[in-house]
């Protein structure tokens, strides 16, 4: 007699495979979570150094309502690094944070009401340490710059909390004028 063989395969045999196949999506999935955080986090960078770069024109740019013909940002930073009238200031290291009206206040602003971005611009006649372009602290052995050389360190935060760190800081050198006498 015959004997006949069941085709198929046996319940023990199914759970396994169904596992297996569990555990490789699971993988998966986590893999698409993780490749989205990092989209997330590259466009926030992204983000922040445009506006960072749209900061420092607007740094350039902005007039005093008060006084239109006036450049808001560069006014405070003569007013800092000029002695009063037109002599650059070689005497001492100076350092100014303009995004506020008070030169000392370095708390980060909105960029925009609503935003949320936060930015701050430091202005320094030396040049700044480069590990901590944010730092108001006088590297050893600075030496004032050249007549007008200004560097100006804008950061920018996404959700601003104190103590957290910028996620974009756009660096530079600019060259102020002697303010009109």
């Amino acid at each position: 007699m015959r004997r006949r063989r069941n085709a198929g395969f046996t319940l023990i045999e199914i759970l396994f495979a169904i596992a297996i196949l569990g555990v490789g999506i699971v993988g998966i999935l986590s893999l698409f979570i993780s490749g989205i955080s990092a989209a997330s986090w590259a466009n926030s960078r992204s983000e922040a150094a445009m506006q960072a770069q749209s900061m420092f024109g607007q740094v350039l740019a902005a007039t005093d309502p008060a006084a239109p013909t006036k450049r808001l940002y560069l006014e405070r930073m003569k007013k800092k690094f000029f002695d009063g009238s037109s002599n650059w200031n070689t005497t001492s290291t100076v350092t100014a944070w303009v995004h506020n009206a008070n030169d000392s206040d370095a708390t980060p602003v909105a960029v925009a009401p609503g935003s949320d971005f936060y930015w701050q611009c430091l202005s320094a006649n030396f040049m700044l340490d480069k590990n901590t372009p944010l730092s108001t602290a006088v590297p050893p052995g600075s030496k004032t710059n050249a007549a007008g050389l200004v560097e100006v360190v804008i950061a920018v935060y996404k959700n601003y909390k104190a103590g957290k760190e910028p996620i974009s800081v756009y660096a530079t050198l600019i060259t102020l004028e002697a303010p009109e006498k």
